[in-house]
């Protein structure tokens, strides 16, 4: 629209309303039209033209925008076009022959018969060399089925795909299909499944589902129908409508018997949706037959896929073997070569590195995919996206998160077909909004897709986005709600088997319990918990796990305990990578030292934890640590002293005497005494223990 436009705002709005009826169903081969009230604004200037200057004009327009010898390879005399050139429609510009304004190229065409425009394609095919070009001039110019010109429009549709050009792919394969003579049955609906499945991948999904459902009306029972149901629960899939899709697919399952590969690839469909509708004890099931026809069939690329649905499964139930059973869906689908096994045994690699904590590589494998989905398509960069922006939020790199989940989100949103608020497609960008302090945003997303019909009843997208709320409830003072959200999170997450070490949640749901008083739960829930981690050797969240039991003995009363796991919350944060775990630990460090009048460290924690939620960007946690800071009282202020003056005055304030000072510090009492006296006179104390209650 933008092209045949010209960029025109009020032309655009013209060609809209002419689209608007047919938008689903027509044929993006067919002419786009020039509505009536356009019409008339082109109509005059050609119509004044003679009969031969608009027939070259013709093939002009369908060629785009030719070099003269281009014109004069397919028969036209350039001099026929002089008249044009006078009139205003045509101009020479950069060696080429353009149209004044699109929209004169596009009335040219809408002006011409259906068999001048065929004839018109078919010199244009005369002339063009580059082979998709010259295929879809091809396609254009047919008036009868032919078996030969349908398999070269479908390997010039592969060619297409492979440059990345799904829509190209799709006008051509579907042009294979309906060049197919009638007596090649299975040809035609293959290429009409292909040419859905492109019109999907170019953001097309309605064109897709018109031309699935005419192969469903079409098929007959068995493998054809299988087929059909198949396409259609994939397409609805895609568009996040999950339980229509496993509907559709069980339904191609029972059409499906006898074909051991379609089975495969049924069963495989099913176990990667009911993984997010049904429970993973439903999608295990399918994912082991995919993987038992797998190994009966021979073929790396169908193993490896296989392995990828599988890997899934195994480790959202928590299972250790799923990073064995990645890595080799990797190994089969590299010896394959195919790309689309490849890139399920990626995302399963990948999936499996971001929920266990491990950020460096989790990354190093998703921007590998993203650049191999940059070549490809955009529905792939947008998956990649997908994760990578759940990776840089766990890094702590907080914009940079959002602005993958706002991508991220936009490219589905334009490719799938998804609803603003389709659970999966925001949670993303919700989870970057919460840590980022954009609490409205966080709990409008989460809400929106907690609500979404299509996410209710268990959907694990529906569950992720409850985590969200609660912990956004426990982060606003309100720990009542917020266990009320993951205990309904936790009833959902057991009945569908889910492992709680990939949960983000966990560590607010113990202080949530802390906070009522439910001491013996948050044990029981630590307990559990940690032996998950363990188990899946999630480093991240057993460094929350130390975080948590530091507060418990802080609740009960042990401080020394409790500073002791605190500090080494702090050191296991930082060593796995997690800015914002470690400036939560050395929050409550510094709450736990206030708690035992440690009111020097006690800042000095603060102020660290301060200085890593800035870093990050963490805008709510600031305001936390702002008012902790506030609330630690005496002066703490000592620019004015020199490094030695610090540490002397620091020992003294902890009680040691001046031998001891300096035995510590391997000085001179007499330097000690010189050193205090300094201190005295710049903080204007007059004793020891006016010192202490200064700097401490």
């Amino acid at each position: 629209m933008h092209e045949v436009s010209g960029g025109n705002p009020f032309y655009a709005l013209e060609l809209a309303r002419a689209l608007d009826a047919a938008a689903a169903s027509l044929d993006p081969a067919a002419p786009f039209p020039v509505p009536d009230s356009l019409e008339h604004l082109v109509g005059e200037r050609l119509r004044a033209l003679a009969a031969e200057t608009r027939a070259a004009l013709l093939v002009v327009a369908v060629i785009g925008a030719p070099a003269p010898d281009l014109v004069e390879a397919a028969g036209i005399a350039v001099e026929t076009l002089q008249p044009a050139v006078a009139a205003e429609v045509l101009e020479h510009a950069d060696g080429e022959l353009r149209f004044v304004h699109p929209l004169l190229a596009s009335g040219v065409i809408a002006a011409a018969t259906e068999a001048e425009r065929r004839a018109a394609h078919r010199l244009a095919a005369t002339a063009v060399d580059e082979p998709v070009a010259r295929a879809r001039h091809v396609a254009a110019g047919l008036e009868a089925p032919h078996d030969g010109i349908a398999a070269e429009l479908e390997k010039a549709a592969e060619l297409a795909r492979s440059r990345g050009a799904p829509s190209v792919a799709a006008e051509l394969v579907e042009a294979a299909a309906r060049s197919t003579p009638r007596d090649r049955e299975d040809d035609r609906r293959r290429r009409l499944d292909r040419a859905a499945r492109d019109h999907l991948a170019a953001g097309l999904a309605e064109r897709g589902f018109v031309l699935a459902r005419e192969l469903l009306a079409d098929a007959s029972p068995g493998p054809a129908r299988a087929e059909a149901l198949a396409l259609l629960g994939d397409l609805e899939s895609a568009a996040g409508e999950i339980r229509t899709a496993v509907e559709y697919l069980r339904e191609a399952l029972c059409e499906s018997r006898g074909r051991p590969e379609l089975e495969l690839r049924i069963h495989e469909r099913i176990a990667q949706n009911t993984r997010i509708s049904e429970g993973l004890a439903v999608a295990e099931k399918h994912a082991r037959e995919a993987v038992r026809l797998g190994e009966q069939l021979g073929d790396n690329a169908l193993a490896a896929r296989t392995l990828a649905a599988l890997t899934f499964v195994r480790f959202n139930r928590g299972e250790p073997d799923s990073f064995t059973l990645a890595q080799r869906a990797i190994e089969l689908a590299g010896r394959s070569g195919d790309a689309s096994a490849i890139d399920d045994a990626t995302s399963a690699w990948g999936h499996c590195l971001l929920w266990s904590g491990r950020i460096d590589e989790a990354r190093h494998v998703l921007e590998a995919k993203l650049r191999a989905a940059a070549v490809r398509d955009e529905p792939a960069v947008a998956d990649a996206l997908w994760y990578l922006a759940l990776v840089e939020e766990r890094a702590g790199h907080l914009s940079l998160a959002r602005e993958h989940a706002e991508r991220s989100r936009e490219l589905k949103f334009q490719y799938s077909g998804h609803v603003v608020d389709e659970p999966a497609t925001n949670y993303p960008l919700a989870r970057a909004a919460a840590y980022q302090g954009d609490e409205e945003l966080a709990c409008e997303l989460a809400e929106r897709g907690y609500a979404h019909a299509g996410a209710r009843g268990g959907m694990s997208t529906s569950r992720a986005n409850l985590a969200l709320l609660g912990i956004l409830d426990h982060w606003a003072g309100d720990p009542a709600r917020a266990l009320e959200r993951f205990e309904e999170f936790d009833e959902e997450r057991r009945a569908a088997n889910f492992s709680n070490a990939t949960s983000i949640h966990v560590a607010d749901h113990v202080e949530s319990l802390l906070e009522v008083g439910s001491v013996a739960a948050a044990l029981d829930l630590l307990d559990d918990w940690e032996a998950q981690c363990r188990k899946l050797g999630h480093r991240p969240a057993l460094a929350e796990v130390v975080r948590c039991r530091g507060l418990v003995a802080a609740d009960d009363g042990d401080i020394v305990s409790a500073l002791a796991l605190l500090e080494e919350a702090v050191a296991l944060h930082e060593e796995v990578g997690d800015p914002f775990g470690r400036a939560r630990a050395l929050l409550l460090l510094g709450v736990t030292r206030r708690r035992a009048r440690q009111k020097r460290s006690a800042r000095e924690a603060i102020e660290a934890a301060l200085a890593g939620f800035e870093e990050i960007g963490a805008r709510g946690w600031e305001e936390k640590a702002r008012a902790e800071l506030g609330s630690i009282g005496g002066r703490t202020r000592d620019e004015g002293l020199t490094p030695a003056e610090r540490r002397v005055a620091a020992l003294v304030a902890e009680g040691r005497t001046n031998r001891e000072v300096a035995a510590a510090l391997f000085l001179g009492e007499r330097t000690v005494e010189t050193h205090l006296s300094h201190v005295y006179a710049e903080l204007g104390s007059r004793s020891r223990t006016e010192l202490a209650r200064t700097l401490i």
